[in-house]
C-alpha cells in the first residue's frame, strides 16, 4: 500500500519509502535550502523543508515526483510539514534515470601512518582512510554505476604501509568484476609503490583533455601537476552528452567559462563543498553549471575535531534525460559499524 502524507507517523524518523510530486520549489539562503511545497499520491498537499546539514540531493524541479526516505513529520498548526534528515535518501520515482557515476575523492590511503600527523591525537586515532577506502567500494557495488570517479589524491604519501596498496587492488578488483571502470586524475599527494598498482591496473584509466566516453557522459581530467587553463577550452567529444571536467585544483571564473563543460567535480578539499552538488547561475558564471567539491572518503578535514561530524561520503551523478542531478550517499554508519 502507498503511503499518503495522513498515514504517517508524527514527530519521529521514518524509513518507509514515501511518494509524493512537487508543485513549487524554492531555494533559500541560510540554513535551509529548499521550501517544496508537494501532493501525495492521493491529492493531499504538504511542505517540506530541506536543510543545509542534510543537503543529500539538490537536484529539486518542480513538477517532478520523488520518492524519499529517513524524513520527518511535523504538523504546525495542523498543516502537515515535512523535514530532511541527516540520512534523508532520495530518488526519482517517474522517470528512466539513463546511469550513474559515483565520484570520491582524496582518499589518501596510508594516512593513518604519517610520521607527522597533520590532526589531533584523538582524531587521528579514529581515521583509518584504507577501511573508508573498502567501505565506499562496498557502498558503490550497491549503486552499480556505469564507472567510478577519483579527483585524485588516491594515496597519501611516499612509502604508504603494503595494507593500503593491498586493499586498494582488492577495491578495484571487486569494481573490476561488476564490470565497473575506475577513472582518475593525479594529486599533490603520490606514492610511487601505489602509483605503480595504480598505473598496472587494466581497470584504472588515468583522465586527460582528450577525453573518455562513457555511457551517458564524455570524461576529461586534468591532474595536479599541469595548469587547467592550458587544457580548457580544447574540443569537446559528442557534446550531446554531459561534458564532465575531473580537476585537483581550484578553477577561475574565465577557465570554466571557456570550457563548455557541464559539469565540474574537484578535489584536494577535503570538506565537501556548501553547495556540492547544486547546479547554479551567477553572476560570476556565465552558463548553469553544476559543482562538486566531493571532500575526503574519510573525516580528515580539520574543519572537523572527529571524524563523523565531516560526514564521509561519496556522491552519484545522475543522468537523466534533460539534467544532471546529484545526490550524496553518506558513510557514517557503516563506519561505525566497522570501529
Amino acid at each position: 500500500m502507498t503511503a499518503t502524507i495522513d498515514t504517517l507517523p508524527q514527530d519521529k524518523r521514518i524509513n518507509r519509502s514515501f511518494e509524493f510530486e512537487t508543485i513549487s520549489v524554492d531555494r533559500k539562503d541560510g540554513k535551509m535550502t529548499h521550501h517544496i511545497t508537494a501532493e501525495d499520491t492521493e491529492g493531499n498537499f504538504f511542505k517540506f523543508r530541506v536543510w543545509d546539514t542534510h543537503h543529500a540531493y539538490q537536484g529539486w524541479r518542480e513538477g517532478v515526483r520523488y520518492e524519499i526516505r529517513e524524513f520527518r513529520l511535523n504538523k504546525p498548526h495542523g498543516d502537515p510539514v515535512l523535514s530532511s534528515t541527516d540520512d534523508l535518501a532520495v530518488k526519482l520515482s517517474d522517470e528512466e534515470q539513463r546511469g550513474s557515476i559515483v565520484v570520491m575523492s582524496d582518499t589518501h590511503l596510508g594516512f593513518r601512518n604519517r610520521e607527522d600527523p597533520p590532526l589531533s591525537e584523538s582524531h587521528m586515532e579514529q581515521i583509518d582512510c584504507v577501511q573508508a577506502f573498502e567501505v565506499a567500494i562496498e557502498k558503490t557495488l550497491e549503486i552499480n554505476p556505469d564507472c567510478v570517479i577519483n579527483a585524485g589524491d588516491i594515496f597519501d604519501h611516499e612509502h604508504v604501509e603494503g595494507r593500503g596498496v593491498r586493499r586498494f587492488k582488492k577495491g578495484i578488483n571487486k569494481l573490476r568484476e561488476s564490470g565497473i571502470l575506475f577513472y582518475y586524475v593525479g594529486g599533490n599527494h603520490k606514492d610511487s609503490k601505489g602509483n605503480k598498482a595504480i598505473s598496472e591496473h587494466n581497470n584504472c584509466i588515468h583522465l586527460n583533455w582528450k577525453g573518455r566516453e562513457t555511457r551517458n557522459a564524455v570524461l576529461y581530467g586534468v591532474d595536479e601537476s599541469h595548469e587547467p587553463r592550458d587544457w580548457l577550452g580544447g574540443s569537446l567529444q559528442k557534446e550531446h552528452l554531459p561534458q564532465v571536467g575531473v580537476f585537483h585544483h581550484e578553477l577561475e571564473k574565465e577557465a570554466i567559462e571557456d570550457s563548455g563543460l557541464d559539469v565540474f567535480v574537484r578535489g584536494h578539499y577535503h570538506k565537501a563543498g556548501h553547495k556540492a552538488g547544486e547546479p547554479r547561475k551567477s553572476a560570476d558564471i556565465a552558463e548553469e553549471v553544476l559543482f562538486l567539491q566531493p571532500g575526503s572518503v574519510d573525516g580528515i578535514s580539520r574543519s572537523y575535531s572527529n571524524r563523523y561530524e565531516q560526514k564521509p561520503s561519496i556522491w552519484e551523478l545522475r543522468f537523466c534525460d534533460d539534467r544532471v542531478d546529484c545526490v550524496r550517499h553518506q558513510l557514517t554508519d557503516r563506519l561505525r559499524e566497522k570501529r
